[in-house]
């Protein structure tokens, strides 16, 4: 809590990472800190909160805390999950939720782990404004993005999501500019239109 004051105090933007595991938050955190946080393909990779200062490339005024937090999961013993729902409450109190979601998951996982994070978020009352990573879609075809985008926009229907990939940086241009965005209007992120609905 103390730490969590604290960061509000020195009057930077707080943009908090949320997701399922290995769905590439801390892959991000790292392009965006310059750190080497570990990347691991199970659980509890993340264990706590950890806080960094990051910068939106040419934006002078787009400085923001950045926080990387545990990984959701499913159907943990109780005490668990009361640990786990105390290391998150900086969802609940960040100015900005970034949810990663991995985009290229087959269909009925991604529905498990999409609705899991729609639950989780609803459970911590989170009403920050929260912006969607469609991630990894380097791995996709775009039948299975556009199925993937259709999935999650059934459960974020107001949520903006942007499909891209931390890998090979796709589209990390339109989620940094959306951020950046937020940050120099000190505003909540704009409402989106329907994902599917451009050309």
């Amino acid at each position: 809590m103390l730490k969590r004051d604290h960061r509000k105090e020195l009057g930077f933007p707080i943009v908090a990472l949320a997701g399922y595991t290995q769905a590439g938050k801390t892959s991000f955190f790292n392009l965006m800190t310059n750190k080497e946080k570990s990347v691991g393909r199970g659980p509890f990779t993340t264990l706590s909160t950890f806080a960094r200062k990051a910068q939106i490339p040419n934006n002078p005024g787009g400085e923001f805390i950045l926080i990387d937090s545990i990984g959701f999961i499913e159907d943990m013993h109780p005490i668990i999950l009361k640990a786990f729902h105390a290391t998150l409450g900086e969802l609940a109190t960040a100015d900005l939720v970034l949810l990663f979601i991995d985009a290229s998951d087959d269909i009925f996982p991604l529905e498990r782990k999409v609705r899991a994070c729609s639950q989780i978020l609803r459970e911590m009352d989170v009403t920050s404004p929260t912006l969607i990573c469609a991630n990894k879609v380097d791995r996709m075809s775009d039948e299975q993005l556009s199925d993937a985008l259709a999935l999650i926009h059934k459960y974020f229907l107001e949520e903006k999501i942007i499909p891209a990939s931390v890998k090979t940086g796709e589209n990390l241009n339109m989620l940094l500019a959306e951020i950046g965005s937020w940050i120099s209007d000190g505003r909540a992120v704009a409402k989106p239109q329907n994902p599917l609905a451009h050309d």
